[in-house]
């Protein structure tokens, strides 16, 4: 028996991937309010909502605290302390556990170094 994927209407074949509304709030993601706890997602629009801010709380607060980083290289904040007290504070916006909020910390290290790195590179280059 085949089903129809609730938000594209796509049909789904047997052997397709399909995803329930669970399925995407295990993963992080905003469900859209129309979908049903029933209703099944097809592959295309489960990763399309992976790719969207709007549905992907994760990857939009991610780049929130990246952005914030940026902000503060750009006003020539270069103590990491200062930063991530800043990121911190947008942080406890979320009511976020400890826990989540070191492993958002974590994840943005590498972009926070890359970043850094290309701030002090172009600073000794007088750009």
């Amino acid at each position: 028996m085949s089903h129809t994927c609730a938000l594209c209407k796509t049909e789904i074949g047997n052997t397709s991937l399909i995803f329930k509304k669970s399925d995407i709030e295990i993963n992080s993601l905003i469900p859209p309010n129309r979908l049903a706890e029933n209703d099944l997602v097809c592959v295309t629009c489960f990763n399309e909502m992976l790719e969207d801010p709007k549905s992907n709380t994760k990857k939009a607060r991610i780049t929130t605290l990246v952005d914030i980083v940026k902000n503060e290289m750009d006003k020539n904040q270069t103590d990491m302390d200062v930063i991530f007290e800043v990121l911190d504070a947008e942080m406890g916006k979320w009511s976020l556990s400890e826990a989540t909020k070191a492993a958002y910390l974590v994840e943005i290290t590498d972009i926070v170094e890359d970043v850094m790195h290309h701030k002090l590179n172009n600073s000794k280059q007088g750009v």
